[in-house]
């Protein structure tokens, strides 16, 4: 997705609108540099799996997320590049470039049996 926003030109001068809108749940430190470069809309409060429907803290989320997140996804949607199947393959890629992966070098782990009780 970066790479279709620097395509595109989208986060310059002229266009600062983008197409990657981070929300930040936990740390975020595990977001690519470029990624964390971004202002991302902080849920930190709001990270619990098991936050009830009719909790204040629930009804609170669901109020950032209409006032701030859905316009600004909204405004990315409206602003999607025509799709390109080149897409899928730069994005892969730039993941095996990124991590190194190589389909040769991928070895195959044996499944781990416990042995059965007699």
């Amino acid at each position: 997705m970066r790479n279709r926003e620097k395509t595109h030109s989208f986060r310059t001068p002229k266009n600062p609108f983008g197409l990657i809108i981070p929300l930040v749940i936990d740390d975020g430190e595990s977001f690519p540099p470029e990624i964390r470069a971004i202002q991302g809309e902080q849920l930190h409060d709001y990270a619990n799996p098991f936050i009830r429907l009719d909790s204040p803290k629930q009804e609170a989320l669901a109020e950032i997320l209409r006032k701030n997140v859905c316009p600004t996804i909204e405004n990315a949607l409206s602003r999607v590049p025509n799709f390109s199947s080149a897409w899928e393959t730069i994005a892969h890629k730039q993941f095996e470039h990124m991590y190194k992966i190589r389909a040769k070098a991928q070895k195959v782990v044996p499944s781990l049996r416990l042995p059965r009780l007699k």
